[in-house]
């Protein structure tokens, strides 16, 4: 592996871990929880920028933490249930 791939590397990561770190720390999570939310209307409840909020949630998409229908995002229904089985256990 060359020293730039490493770097970038690195660097994704960094950015990886930031995106899941905001939407923890605005709550994202516990707001989508129960029903689907528009990038908009989740927006308008964290008071954040519309465009912004919806980057955030689209990469938490890519990430396979949230799933997009009908451009309302809510938690990947295979994460809830291995949620609920960890909590049980």
């Amino acid at each position: 592996m060359n020293f730039g791939r490493e770097i970038l590397d690195e660097v994704m990561g960094f950015m990886k871990s930031r995106i899941v770190m905001t939407a923890a720390e605005l709550d994202v999570f516990t707001l989508i929880e129960n029903e689907p939310v528009s990038a908009s209307t989740l927006s308008e409840r964290i008071k954040t920028d519309r465009r912004a909020t919806e980057r955030i949630l689209d990469c938490l998409v890519g990430f396979g933490l949230l799933e997009k229908n009908e451009k309302k995002y809510s938690l990947k229904t295979s994460n809830i249930i291995s949620k609920k089985i960890n909590l049980n256990q």
